[in-house]
């Protein structure tokens, strides 16, 4: 059953090196560093990617593993950011089983079905265009990892299959073939050593430094966060500088308030005018008490994203957070008439009324959220924040409606 959630206030940071366990096999390949390429095939069009976000979804929502994996393919893309470099057959092989084996571990597929198994949600948005393309926005919701927000960009084979051209991931501010060419393309020059004295700048650094990269990976992965820091605070300072680089140490540094908004504080000084600033300062703003800030913050983010009702979910915690219960109460009830099945936005409204000690509002809004939503509500007794509630008439009243509801 699930625990009922008083609130978390913001976004968590996604784990954008998904392949640093990819360990492909030796061989020969020239390196090269043009922007990633862009694949042949037709743009889909709004109804294409309407009906492939349908799919998606209910594949999700299903919990098919196989059928995500094979609507969201990483190795497709992995070889498509690299499509500007010659390798034979075997090297692109080696190429996709390296992916594989990092899919196995920690990747955008698991990372979403890992949240929805937990209690989130994932949910088209809108599809929207770009540049002249149509795009299909996603939003993820974990009950532990907060929200994140991914663009799907989708194209047509030839065939007539629609499959990932690239997607846009909010929290990193970059295309996700940009993470993983930067990641691969010094895994690919171990395909052969005598290509090492080719790499220049950061593909050289991402070489020199892979075995500690992939320690930070695989430490974080592991939960053992300590370790991923001790081994982050230990890198060259032009390594440690990297964007990708920073977005792990932000990711190992989360549950640790002080060294989070260090790690906050490192992103947002080096990359000021990176399209995720805003999404990422909202934790930063929050830590900080400074809640105008924060506001801010989510004001810009809920633009970049062309509107969701999930940030007003935010506004209202930030709100909460300040003791600005009229605010909070106004923006966590606008969030569930935007929509209605939203149900972190009952929790947030379930949390006033408990602060505000007001009982009658607290069964009500209970009574809402597993009316309108899929929640289930443990017992409430062994939760701390429900101990006023747990000695009412209407915690007795609560007790003696859900049960019939259940039944």
């Amino acid at each position: 059953m699930t625990i009922p959630r008083l609130s978390y206030v913001a976004s968590s940071i996604v784990i954008c090196a998904l392949l640093a366990g990819c360990k492909p096999k030796a061989g020969q390949i020239p390196v090269a560093t043009p922007a990633p390429a862009i694949v042949d095939g037709t743009p889909a069009t709004e109804d294409e990617c309407k009906e492939y976000a349908s799919k998606l979804e209910q594949a999700v929502g299903m919990k098919n593993r196989a059928s995500v994996e094979q609507m969201i393919s990483l190795e497709d893309l992995a070889l498509r950011c690299l499509s500007d470099l010659s390798m034979t057959g075997s090297q692109r092989q080696s190429i996709v089983q390296g992916v594989k084996s990092g899919i196995r571990k920690n990747a955008l597929v698991t990372q979403i079905l890992t949240d929805v198994e937990q209690g989130g949600s994932f949910k088209l948005l809108r599809v929207h265009e770009v540049d002249g393309r149509a795009r299909a926005m996603f939003r993820l919701i974990g009950t532990e990892t907060g929200v994140k927000y991914h663009d799907f960009l989708l194209t047509r084979s030839p065939e007539g299959r629609i499959s990932v051209e690239d997607i846009y991931i909010f929290t990193s501010g970059e295309m996700l073939t940009q993470t993983l060419r930067r990641i691969l393309l010094p895994t690919v020059a171990e395909l052969n050593r005598g290509s090492v004295e080719k790499l220049r700048g950061a593909d050289q650094m991402f070489l020199n430094n892979m075995p500690k990269f992939q320690a930070m990976a695989e430490a974080i992965r592991s939960e053992n966060k300590s370790e991923a820091i001790k081994i982050y605070k230990a890198l060259p300072e032009e390594f440690r500088t990297q964007k990708v680089i920073v977005l792990l140490y932000v990711t190992a540094s989360h549950g640790d308030d002080a060294e989070y908004a260090v790690a906050l504080e490192s992103y947002r000084k080096l990359f000021p005018a990176d399209a995720a600033v805003d999404f990422l300062s909202i934790d930063y703003f929050l830590l900080k008490k400074e809640y105008g800030e924060a506001l801010r913050c989510i004001d810009n983010s809920d633009k970049a994203v062309g509107g969701d009702p999930y940030m007003n979910v935010l506004r209202a915690n930030i709100f909460l957070e300040a003791k600005r219960f009229k605010e909070s109460r106004a923006a966590s009830e606008k969030a569930i008439e935007q929509e209605p099945t939203l149900a972190d936005a009952y929790w947030t409204r379930i949390t006033l009324a408990l602060k505000e000690k007001n009982h009658a509002e607290t069964l009500a809004w209970l009574k809402k959220l597993t009316e309108k939503t899929s929640e289930e509500v443990a017992d409430l007794t062994t939760v701390a924040e429900y101990a006023d509630f747990a000695k009412s008439p209407q915690h007795a009243e609560w007790l003696k409606w859900y049960a019939a509801k259940k039944k």
